[in-house]
């Protein structure tokens, strides 16, 4: 099968690109001094700027700054960047990872910034891939392959799966491969890519080829052909003929083969597709000697196991129709040889696409246990944090109610003391104003009935001797009966008694009804404090009597149902 003509029709840019930096660098001569001594970040800045619209002036940006003048991780990670970038731009392949491992390292640590991240291993892919280490390239291609989702430049995703199609193909894993290129065609169409996506148009079409889609495949082709017709692009348009004839071959449609070629043939510069088109019209058209001329040409230029495999098939019809069938064997064993080098080759290449799943259901896999852990540690916080909430809270509901029951029991202890100090005054007042009153009652006992009391008591112990002083004795007896016989007077008595003793006196008659004048009277006397002589005297009764009275008075009370009987009967004790 020929080779891929895209890369010829990059190395011929290539050349263009060459005179442009000719030209720079008699610019860069004339460039005033200031613009020539920008500063290490002006300058990574400038190349990035410069990166996609001209790679060779940034490259040369690049080369022109001393990596002595570079400070920080940050600059030196960028400059590496860049600098691999620049030079697979320019198709300088380099197999030393060793500078684009500095912009890994640190961009894979700085999660803030995946686009670089991701063209940190997009380009490690690369070198590793120009090393030959396909397996590392697919890893480094996958682990690129994880941020597309964090990035919005798509025509560097479609880069990178332009390169992942190419690896699958080449260990003859056709269909990730096709799923690669089409990713491929899909993000260079967003990122307005036109020659990229019809490149990766070309190559869906030579995949749906490869897995016999012929239909499908001779579609992507004619359409991705008559594109490149129209656009000048001979490379492209040299790779779909190319395609489109290896097609025809596969599907035996000479007519179809016969009539591209007669339409294109002026179109055709690459000499050996010339040539082994020109072996197919002349086989076609039966002009076996022509045929083999041409072989014999092709297989000068032929440069790869591809090229001669293919030239093989050719010379296997040619003596086929020949009729020399020794060489045919001879041609056909040479074939198989070559096939069984391929079957091979590919046998020993590492199995990309299992490594890749595998270590990507490994890294994924690491990734859940990962993430489960930090779903447990997390759960774990989060129910620590709700119980310690959960305490907090509590504690601080039974601070609130302890604080809410002192504070209650402060407003008693308040009130109470403020109640006891009421009380404690209105006792202090009342007590006072008992004693002025037990004062005054004593003093208006002692005014109004003293000096009774005295003459009361004198009489009665004089009322034995009768002496000479029976006339004061009359006299005085006079005044007792008087005052004790006087309604009025004992009225007073009463009244006074109810005033400064409680009411007592209206107490007793309420309470004890059953009681005689005599009975209230002798009470009366003895709550005024009145002396068992006197009351003798005023009542004309002995003491004896006196005091059986009032014990009889008194066992009446205790027994009675009055609740304060107890008060009464301390009035009687006297």
């Amino acid at each position: 099968m020929p080779a891929n003509h895209s890369e010829m029709y990059y190395h011929l840019k290539m050349k263009k690109h060459l005179l442009i930096v000719a030209l720079l660098a008699v610019l860069c001569a004339c460039t005033p001094r200031e613009q020539r001594n920008m500063s290490p970040r002006e300058t990574l800045s400038r190349a990035e700027a410069l990166m996609t619209q001209a790679p060779d002036s940034a490259l040369m940006l690049l080369e022109d700054l001393s990596k002595g003048a570079l400070r920080g991780r940050e600059n030196r990670a960028h400059f590496a960047l860049l600098y691999s970038q620049a030079l697979d731009k320019n198709y300088i392949d380099r197999s030393n990872d060793s500078i684009i491992r500095v912009a890994v390292d640190y961009y894979s640590t700085r999660k803030k910034e995946p686009e670089k991240l991701f063209l940190s291993y997009y380009y490690l892919g690369r070198v590793q891939q120009n090393a030959g280490n396909l397996t590392r390239a697919m890893l480094s291609y996958g682990q690129a392959e994880e941020l597309v989702a964090e990035i919005q430049d798509d025509y560097a995703i479609g880069l990178l799966y332009a390169q992942m199609g190419n690896l699958y193909k080449a260990v003859y894993d056709l269909p990730k491969s096709l799923d690669c290129f089409q990713k491929a065609y899909t993000h260079y169409e967003k990122a307005d890519k036109e020659l990229h996506k019809m490149y990766a148009k070309r190559d869906v079409g030579v995949l749906l080829m490869d897995l016999k889609k012929y239909s499908q495949a001779e579609t992507y082709l004619l359409e991705t052909l008559q594109w490149a017709d129209e656009n000048d692009e001979h490379v492209l348009l040299q790779d779909c003929i190319d395609c489109l004839f290896l097609l025809y071959i596969k599907t035996e449609e000479s007519e179809k083969y016969s009539s591209l070629y007669n339409k294109y043939k002026d179109s055709i510069t690459d000499e050996f597709i010339l040539l082994t088109s020109s072996v197919e019209i002349s086989l076609y058209n039966d002009k076996q000697l022509e045929a083999e001329q041409y072989l014999k040409r092709a297989w000068r230029i032929a440069d790869d196991a591809l090229d001669t495999t293919y030239l093989r098939y050719k010379e296997l019809d040619v003596h086929k129709s020949f009729g020399n069938y020794q060489k045919a064997v001879s041609n056909l064993e040479a074939i198989l040889s070559a096939k069984d080098r391929i079957v091979r080759n590919a046998l020993q290449q590492p199995l990309l696409s299992a490594q890749r799943d595998y270590f990507k259901s490994q890294s994924e896999l690491n990734e859940l246990k990962l993430q489960h852990n930090k779903q447990k540690q997390l759960f774990a916080f989060i129910v620590l944090l709700m119980m310690i909430a959960g305490l907090f809270v509590f504690i601080r509901q039974r601070m609130k109610a302890k604080e809410q029951e002192i504070n209650y029991y402060v407003e008693k202890v308040k009130d109470l003391e403020k109640d006891l100090s009421t009380k404690d005054h209105r006792l202090h007042v009342v007590s006072q104003n008992q004693s002025q009153m037990s004062e005054q009652v004593n003093q208006l006992f002692a005014k109004q009935y003293g000096l009774i009391n005295q003459l009361s008591v004198t009489c009665y112990e004089m009322h034995a001797t009768r002496n000479e002083k029976e006339a004061v004795y009359k006299r005085v007896k006079k005044e007792i009966e008087c005052f004790s016989s006087n309604k009025e007077t004992l009225q007073e008595l009463e009244n006074i008694v109810n005033q400064h003793k409680n009411n007592v006196m209206a107490v007793f008659r309420e309470e004890f009804p059953e009681f005689s004048e005599m009975d209230f009277r002798l009470i009366c006397y003895s709550i005024a404090g009145f002396s068992a002589k006197a009351i003798s005297v005023f009542t004309g009764n002995s003491t004896t009597n006196i005091y059986t009275r009032k014990s009889r008075l008194k066992a009446i009370i205790a027994d009675s149902d009055y609740i304060n009987k107890e008060e009464l009967l301390k009035y009687l004790l006297k």
